[in-house]
């Protein structure tokens, strides 16, 4: 159930096109299917909230940047200007569950709305 595209999302090393991603229903096999068609696998890109809702029924990275790898999903988070950087790994199960629970995954904040892989794996 996804909306109808009508341009390429550009990338520096890829791009989204709209054939990758309509008539498909939301979810995390959408959104690796894509990231691999799109050879954004490997690479620090964003999406935006819209995208994120289109691929995966819900805008569970934010603003923030991320890369697609080997079935994990590391989020970053840039600090003291973008000189240095926060990571939070997660298995792409891990996302389905924060978006089943409709919690951000964030390479910094935990607690209320954010999805966290300490102690129950989440917290609301």
């Amino acid at each position: 159930m996804t909306k109808q595209s009508k341009h390429a999302i550009q990338f520096n090393d890829g791009e989204i096109q709209p054939w990758m991603i309509d008539g498909k229903t939301a979810g995390i096999h959408t959104f690796a299917e894509t990231m691999a068609l799109a050879s954004l696998e490997g690479k620090s890109i964003r999406l935006s909230a819209n995208m994120q809702k289109t691929l995966l029924g819900y805008a569970v990275f934010g603003k923030q940047s991320f890369t697609v790898l080997d079935g994990k999903v590391t989020v970053c988070v840039k600090q003291a200007f973008g000189f240095d950087w926060d990571e939070f790994t997660v298995f792409l199960p891990q996302v389905a569950d924060a978006i089943s629970r409709k919690l951000v995954v964030h390479a910094t904040r935990q607690g209320k709305g954010y999805y966290s892989t300490h102690g129950t794996g989440w917290s609301k």
